[in-house]
């Protein structure tokens, strides 16, 4: 399987890709997944200290 990611502050994607034959029995041969994720909490507002 291959794996590459990038994450910045409020953004992450990343990327696999992979052999998935024989592992069920359905095959699924060659398959890619993509993730992303948003963060929209701006760094500036977090909580007030006590």
């Amino acid at each position: 399987m291959l794996t590459v990611g990038l994450d910045l502050e409020q953004v992450s994607v990343d990327f696999s890709f992979g052999d998935f034959a024989g592992l069920v029995a359905g095959d699924l041969g060659y398959s890619c997944r993509v993730l992303a994720q948003l963060r929209l909490e701006q760094p500036d507002l977090g909580q007030p200290e006590e």
